[in-house]
C-alpha cells in the first residue's frame, strides 16, 4: 500500500509539473532571427526612396523605376534565396551594381552564426552588402518597411569611371 501511495504522489507531482511548465497564453515561440530577418527581406517588392540612390554621395537618377525582390529559401533555416532587381540602366557598366537576378545570403560570423547585417550577393564573398532592415508588423506579416543596402563595387582596371565606388540604395515598401 505504500508504494502505491508514493507511485500516486510521484505521478501526481509529475502531471503537476507537466501543466505547469505548458504555456497558458498559446503563443507560439518567437521565430529565431535569422528567420525573423529572411522575412523582412521577403515581405514585398523593396522600391527607392526619393533620392534614395547614389554612388559616391551623388544621387543617380537613371535608376528610376528600379526595385528588387527577394525569396528566402525556408529549408536553408531563411539564411539565403534568390534576388529579381529591374529595370537596370542601358549603360554597359550598371550590371556591375546590380543583375537582373541572382543569389543572396546571409554572411556567417566566426561561430556559425548568421550575420544579419551583412548579405552576400551571387555568392561574391568580396562584395558584401552591408544591410539595416527595419519594419513594422500585423502579427507576423510586415506591412511596411525600410531597407538600406551600401556596398562598393571596384572599378576593374583599364575601364573609365561611372558605376563603380560606393553605392547607397535606400528602399522602402
Amino acid at each position: 500500500m505504500k508504494h502505491l501511495k508514493n507511485t500516486l504522489a510521484a505521478s501526481a507531482f509529475i502531471s503537476l509539473m507537466i501543466v505547469m511548465s505548458c504555456d497558458p497564453g498559446g503563443t507560439e515561440p518567437e521565430p529565431p532571427v535569422a528567420q525573423e530577418a529572411g522575412s523582412a527581406l521577403a515581405a514585398a517588392a523593396w522600391t527607392p526612396t526619393t533620392g534614395g540612390i547614389t554612388n559616391e554621395n551623388t544621387p543617380r537618377d537613371e535608376w528610376e523605376g528600379f526595385q528588387v525582390s527577394f525569396t528566402v529559401d525556408e529549408g536553408d533555416e531563411y539564411r539565403s534565396g534568390n534576388y529579381t532587381a529591374g529595370p537596370i540602366p542601358v549603360e554597359d557598366d550598371a550590371i556591375l551594381v546590380w543583375k537582373t537576378s541572382g543569389t543572396w545570403a546571409f554572411a556567417e560570423n566566426t561561430d556559425g552564426t548568421p550575420d544579419l547585417g551583412t548579405i552576400i550577393r551571387d555568392g561574391d564573398t568580396a562584395v558584401p552588402v552591408s544591410v539595416t532592415i527595419s519594419g513594422e508588423k500585423d502579427g507576423d506579416v510586415y506591412t511596411s518597411g525600410n531597407l538600406r543596402m551600401e556596398f562598393t563595387v571596384p572599378q576593374p582596371a583599364g575601364r573609365t569611371e561611372g558605376f563603380y565606388g560606393n553605392w547607397v540604395f535606400n528602399f522602402e515598401f
